[in-house]
C-alpha cells in the first residue's frame, strides 16, 4: 500500500497585504507540490491571531486553524519580512501560539522539518532566519541547514519574484523539505518496528 503524500504547511509572517515573503512562500511551495507533496498555506495576516498570553491560551477561532494545520503537517516552510534584522512579530506569535500546546510534552513542532524563508527591503540578511533556527529548534523541529534569504531586488514593482535563480532557489528548498519530510517518516516507521521487535523477543 503507498504511503500517502507528506502535507508541507507554507506559513507566511507579514501584516502587509501584498507581501513579498508570502510571494516567496508561494514558490516554494510550487516545489514541494512539484516533489509530491500535499501543500498548504496560512498567512498571519489572514489569520489575525491574538498576542499569546500563556495563562489563558486561545484554542478557538483562528488560533485554532493554526494549531490543526501544524499538527496535520509533516512540514513547514516558514516566511518572514525581516523587521529591524530579525523575525516580525506576527510570526514569532504564530509560534508562541504553537509553542503553547504539548502532547505528550511535546510541542507542536516537535519532530517536523521546518524551512526557512526571509524576505528584507534590501540586501539580503540572515537574522530573520537565524530567529527562525532558534525558535523552531526550541520547539524540537529538524530544521534544514539552508535558508532563502532574499532581498527587495529580487522582486519587481508589483512585489512578483523576478529573479530566477531565487526562484529555483525557493523551488529546491520545497523539493528538500519534501524529501527530508519522507526521510523522516521512514524513520519514524523503522524505530516503530524495532521497538515492537523488540518487545516481541522481550
Amino acid at each position: 500500500m503507498p504511503r500517502p503524500a507528506p502535507v508541507v504547511l507554507g506559513l507566511g509572517g507579514s501584516m502587509r497585504p501584498t507581501s513579498r515573503a508570502l510571494e516567496a512562500l508561494r514558490v516554494a511551495l510550487v516545489g514541494a507540490a512539484r516533489a509530491g507533496a500535499r501543500t498548504r498555506l496560512l498567512s498571519v495576516r489572514d489569520l489575525s491571531l491574538p498576542l499569546l498570553d500563556p495563562d489563558q491560551p486561545v484554542r478557538a477561532g483562528a488560533a485554532n486553524t493554526l494549531l490543526e494545520e501544524a499538527g496535520r503537517a509533516d512540514a513547514v516552510i516558514l516566511a518572514s519580512p525581516v523587521y529591524q534584522g530579525t523575525v516580525s512579530g506576527a510570526l514569532k506569535n504564530a509560534l508562541d501560539h504553537l509553542w503553547s500546546v504539548e502532547h505528550d510534552e511535546l510541542h507542536l513542532l516537535a519532530g517536523r522539518v521546518v524551512g526557512r524563508i526571509s524576505v528584507s527591503g534590501s540586501l539580503p540578511v540572515s537574522g530573520a532566519s537565524l530567529a527562525l533556527q532558534t525558535a523552531c529548534r526550541a520547539l524540537g523541529a529538524w530544521v534544514l541547514p539552508d535558508p532563502v534569504d532574499l532581498g527587495g531586488g529580487s522582486f519587481d514593482a508589483e512585489d512578483a519574484l523576478c529573479d530566477l535563480f531565487a526562484r529555483d532557489r525557493l523551488h529546491r528548498l520545497g523539493r528538500l523539505v519534501t524529501l527530508a519530510a519522507v526521510a523522516r517518516a521512514a524513520q519514524e516507521r523503522v524505530g516503530t518496528a524495532a521497538d515492537a521487535l523488540a518487545r516481541t523477543d522481550g
